[in-house]
């Protein structure tokens, strides 16, 4: 029976090493593609919508940057629900206050059958002009750089590229600990975004041809769906067309959060990735589910021989291989943190100071990410900013109930 520990414990260490090679990897890709040079002249003509519910954190500040946009051929088209959204009055003031910017401001109305970030879209979609070129969808609480949107749209250049994306970092503000846990979780998924079979788009940052959104019938698609991004990747993909991640795009978010929030967003993307991306979903389910029950192994064989019920030398190897886990999830952090730093320069001095913390809390991620899963499982309604939701398919969305 020893000996059945102790190759539990090597392939543990074999697998756990996986996710290092995989950061390493995704370190090589950035910094490739950062040392080409990421302008090459391109310059459709663009339409950059954002979709605006309620006032984050920093709200006006983020918006500003939506306005601060360096592109010569672009308008600014900001949408909410109802003139009674806080950030409808908001809006109206950044738009007197900037009348150089081509922008406008619609009013959607109130999802029927969809999520309301969707209707949102498709409301400014609707409105888009017919000589435009790319569609350019972002999130209200990015805070993206100047060069955003001219950087975003390059790999468009290639016509076998149908998608472009960018993806979100969250930065928290004073550094609580649920703040960078939650962090800690969602980079994790940045490693498989080099990756053309494993990556996809993510819905605060995404650059698409017009004629690609039409011929890949994103609006049908759209039209009884609560996810926007994963939705559009299988879109895009079943016309044979190629995801790009733009490292330049790496968008900072800057906020913190309560536990509560931080568990209702982790519990909310496992959720949407269970119906609109099962495979993804049972193989992150199956990563966390073995990884933290040889875990508990671990420690129960540990335990045992310090106790004196297991003598045998070799239960103590491989309790010892059992956990190796956890520095090997350390040592992955650190792997990912040079790439990150060359994404995000701008925040070197607060990344550098985070990453002890986010080294440490790659375990504790790992966990959080099993409790998600196994909640997933019993659930398939959500609440996305004051909205309850239930999705019975990828086609089909009930709006539940919306709070006041």
């Amino acid at each position: 029976m020893s000996w059945v520990f102790f190759l539990i414990g090597v392939v543990a260490v074999v697998a756990s090493s996986l996710p290092v090679l995989l950061a390493r990897r995704f370190l090589r890709d950035i910094r490739e593609a950062l040392g080409r040079d990421p302008d090459r002249g391109y310059r459709p003509k663009v339409c950059l919508i954002v979709p605006c519910k309620g006032l984050d954190p920093d709200f006006d500040v983020n918006i500003g940057a939506f306005f601060d946009q360096d592109y010569p051929d672009l308008e600014l088209i900001l949408v909410t629900a109802s003139r009674d959204d806080p950030a409808h009055e908001a809006l109206q003031k950044r738009l007197h206050a900037h009348p150089q910017v081509r922008a406008r401001l619609l009013v959607a109305g109130i999802a029927p059958g969809r999520g309301q970030k969707i209707n949102n879209q498709l409301k400014a979609v609707a409105e888009v002009g017919e000589d435009t070129d790319v569609l350019v969808f972002m999130d209200s609480d990015a805070r993206p750089g100047p060069g955003f949107v001219r950087h975003l749209v390059q790999p468009l250049e290639n016509h076998q590229t149908g998608l472009a994306t960018g993806f979100r970092w969250y930065m928290p503000v004073q550094g609580g600990l649920w703040s960078v846990l939650r962090s800690a979780w969602n980079g994790g998924g940045v490693v498989f975004l080099t990756d053309p079979q494993a990556n996809y788009a993510w819905g605060g940052a995404m650059a698409i041809r017009k004629k690609t959104f039409e011929t890949c019938k994103v609006a049908d698609r759209w039209q009884t769906a609560l996810s926007d991004d994963m939705t559009i990747t299988s879109a895009v993909r079943s016309q044979g067309l190629g995801i790009r991640f733009v490292p330049q795009c790496l968008v900072s978010t800057h906020e913190d959060c309560t536990f509560a929030q931080m568990l209702e967003w982790t519990n909310r993307q496992t959720i949407i990735a269970r119906v609109y991306h099962p495979a993804l979903w049972w193989k992150i389910a199956l990563a966390h589910c073995v990884g933290n029950a040889i875990l508990v192994l671990g420690v129960a064989l540990l335990v045992g021989y310090a106790l004196g019920w297991a003598a045998d030398p070799l239960i103590l190897v491989a309790a010892l291989l059992m956990l190796a886990i956890i520095p090997m999830e350390m040592l992955n952090g650190l792997v990912l943190l040079p790439a990150v730093l060359e994404m995000l320069p701008e925040h070197r001095r607060q990344l550098v100071r985070l990453f002890p913390a986010y080294c440490l809390l790659a375990p504790p991620a790992s966990i959080l990410a099993l409790m998600n899963t196994i909640y997933s499982l019993f659930t398939n309604r959500i609440t996305w900013r004051g909205v309850t939701y239930e999705m019975r398919s990828p086609t089909e969305t009930i709006v539940i109930q919306e709070q006041p």
